[in-house]
């Protein structure tokens, strides 16, 4: 083959994240053709390789980064849900205490 295929995983901008491949000519690195694939979209790929009878190793070794990035997000969105939730109970937490002192010693009593 005079074709090398690479490969990157990465989001863009308000876009799911994806698989992206690009095919360049050996000799001079000319791109050829590219694809972008969604996980499921990628999945499907890997089955139709697979019935042609073609080496799928790249797209399973993309889909497994894939995989593995999502599950990255998806532990990141929690980690910061549960930072959100432990600044919003510490504000609560000022506040009543604010709320206790004011009881306790009300302005202008002397």
């Amino acid at each position: 083959m005079d074709e090398e295929l690479t490969w990157v995983v990465r989001q863009e901008a308000g876009r799911p994240l994806k698989a992206y491949f690009y095919w360049k000519k050996k000799k001079n690195g000319q791109l050829v053709r590219s694809a972008e694939f969604t996980q499921s979209e990628l999945e499907i790929e890997i089955e139709r390789l697979i019935a042609l009878g073609e080496d799928p190793t790249q797209f399973v070794r993309a889909l497994k980064k894939l995989a593995l990035s999502l599950r990255s997000d998806d532990a990141d969105e929690r980690r910061d849900r549960r930072l959100q939730v432990t600044v919003v109970l510490i504000a609560i937490f000022i506040a009543l205490s604010l709320a206790g002192l004011l009881l306790f010693f009300p302005p202008g009593s002397r």
